[in-house]
């Protein structure tokens, strides 16, 4: 699951400096939007857990819409 984890970490730092570059936000703002990140990589996550079944077979259960 280390591939797992290092998506998250990278996506981790996407949000943030994406959303950093897009809104031109400075410094101060920089916890904020670690914690969006966090929280969209959760919700990922529980995605990504829910498509996986018991026997490991890639299987949609559910929709999720990820809010800001």
């Amino acid at each position: 699951m280390a591939h797992i984890a290092a998506l998250e970490g990278l996506g981790f730092n996407l949000i943030g400096a994406g959303l950093a570059a897009t809104y031109g936000l400075g410094h101060d703002n920089i916890h904020h939007l670690m914690n969006i990140g966090a929280l969209v990589v959760l919700k990922v996550q529980t995605l990504t857990t829910n498509l996986i079944n018991e026997a490991g077979e890639l299987r949609l259960t559910r929709k999720f819409v990820i809010e800001i």
